[in-house]
């Protein structure tokens, strides 16, 4: 069978420089993990297109300027909102702008897609099984799947916040996604809109609002695993993934920079 995958990389532009993708005589080889995940789906797909919305700040420029994106099909800078609104409106705000840029493309080219990964650009990436994608796609073709979403994990129903979710990669079909960017729209743009928005419910509220159907991938679809790479390090040396000094590590933009914050506070 023959798939084509769609890739929304979208949000605020952080850590986006090389990590460790491997080791060659015990050294480590550095290098991109967003353009080797991209070539392991390649590896079962005859298209892996990949699209990327950020904001318009000057690390973002200086990355597009120096050639970072060199893999990337489409690249859009969208300017800032001014007023920090409730929930993940900025997150949702993103989102919504990338689904828009990969349906620009597909106008142009007459393009569908089997799946939709849509995914922060922060992330550590551990991947590596090949079959389970394949078995992961041909399912969702065999099945003739349409409005389904994969999230990471299951959605929490016992949490402080009810209908709290992962938020890092979520999996989607074409028709799936399309709906679940609008989300942002039926939820922040709608002053008759019944659902509440709050940290990290938004995209359990987008998928009440089309009565989408989901799962989590790390049981079904577990070719991949994603962590932000700020908690990545905090677990790799034995820490809490929230520290007291945990809003002050959002701020920052590389990884060394994360580094210095908690040498600082050891």
């Amino acid at each position: 069978m023959k798939y084509n995958i769609a890739v929304q990389v979208f949000g605020q532009l952080r850590m986006w420089e090389d990590h460790e993708i491997g080791r060659v005589d015990g050294k480590p080889v550095m290098g991109s993990q967003y353009r080797e995940f991209f070539k392991f789906l390649k590896t079962q797909a005859d298209s892996v297109d990949v699209f990327g919305t950020f904001w318009d700040d000057e690390y973002s420029r200086k990355k597009v300027t120096a050639g970072r994106f060199d893999f990337f099909d489409e690249v859009e800078l969208i300017p800032i909102p001014e007023v920090i609104y409730k929930g993940l409106w900025r997150w949702g705000y993103c989102l919504l702008k990338s689904r828009n840029l990969r349906k620009r493309y597909q106008h142009k080219t007459n393009k569908s897609y089997d799946l939709v990964i849509m995914m922060r650009p922060d992330l550590r990436i551990d991947f590596g099984k090949g079959k389970t994608l394949e078995e992961f796609l041909n399912t969702i073709k065999n099945k003739q799947m349409i409005y389904r979403n994969w999230f990471q994990k299951e959605i929490s129903n016992s949490s402080v916040k009810p209908f709290d979710v992962d938020d890092k990669v979520i999996y989607a079909t074409e028709e799936s996604a399309d709906l679940f960017c609008l989300g942002f729209n039926h939820l922040h743009n709608n002053p008759e809109s019944h659902l509440h928005s709050a940290y990290h419910t938004d995209p359990i509220c987008y998928v009440k609002i089309f009565n989408l159907l989901v799962s989590p991938f790390n049981m079904v679809a577990d070719f991949a695993q994603f962590d932000l790479q700020r908690h990545w390090y905090l677990k790799d040396i034995d820490l809490t993934t929230e520290p007291q000094y945990d809003e002050e590590l959002k701020q920052v933009k590389s990884l060394d920079e994360v580094k210095n914050i908690v040498k600082k506070h050891l």
